[in-house]
């Protein structure tokens, strides 16, 4: 049986630098461990769940710049979710 083309996929030619950085990412990730992608507790920028959802601490989660934010109850210790910024763009 013959290998069917995905009519989806017209890229021809060479990669672009973005793909690039995307495949050598998944490759280098083989070799990597989770403790050496950690970030320690104390250097995570998280949330209260309490916390008033108003426009200082929208600019603050802006200007972190981070895609998901931990949100936490009573402690940092006790991580409950993760608030995800593009939903709220």
């Amino acid at each position: 049986s013959e290998v069917q083309e995905n009519p989806q996929n017209k890229h021809k030619g060479p990669l672009t630098i973005d793909e690039i950085h995307v495949i050598r990412g998944a490759l280098e990730m083989q070799e990597k461990t989770v403790f050496s992608e950690m970030t320690p507790i104390q250097s995570v920028y998280a949330l209260d769940i309490n916390r008033k959802f108003d426009l200082n601490t929208v600019n603050e989660i802006l200007a972190k710049g981070h895609s998901r934010v931990p949100v936490y109850k009573g402690s940092i210790d006790n991580i409950i979710g993760l608030l995800l910024i593009k939903s709220l763009i």
